[in-house]
Order: structure tokens, then C-alpha cells, then sequence
């Protein structure tokens, strides 16, 4: 059984709301890098605004790629992989 694909509009919300935090619906290894990064320079009110607004742009980059992959999966699967 194949994974479901994942939403864009929960990944919005979930990183508007959380912010790298959220990009974790997305990517795991993007959202631990984001928030070391803007934890780092926490007192930088500017980092913080950039690893927000970036972790929204990535989290539809990152749900973009794993859903053209299961896309792949899947076509594969229906039709064997026989161009």
C-alpha cells in the first residue's frame, strides 16, 4: 500500500502556526535545521521573520517533490514501468 499524498494546505498552516516548527509535516531534516537556526539568532527579530516566511516556502516546495514521488510510485505500479 502506497502513502496517501500530503496536503498543502496543512503544511501552510501547520508552518504559519508553528513556523520551522511546522515544516516538520514536510521535512524533518529542513524543520531541525530552521529551528537551530532561528533559536540561534533568537534575539534577532529578523532571522526569526526569515526562517518563518522560508519554512513556508519550503514546506510547498518539499510537499511538491513527495508528491510527484508518489505520483512516480504509482504510475509505476499501474502501469509496470514500460514506457
Amino acid at each position: 500500500m502506497l502513502p496517501t499524498k500530503k496536503s498543502y494546505s496543512i503544511a501552510l498552516v501547520l508552518t504559519l502556526w508553528f513556523g520551522p516548527i511546522g515544516l516538520a509535516y514536510s521535512s524533518i531534516e529542513l524543520s531541525i535545521i530552521l529551528t537551530i537556526l532561528s533559536l540561534a539568532f533568537l534575539p534577532k527579530i529578523i532571522v526569526l521573520v526569515c526562517c518563518w516566511i522560508s519554512s513556508m516556502l519550503l514546506s510547498f516546495r518539499c510537499i511538491d517533490k513527495y508528491n510527484n514521488e508518489i505520483d512516480k510510485e504509482r504510475y509505476l505500479i499501474e502501469f509496470g514501468g514500460n514506457s
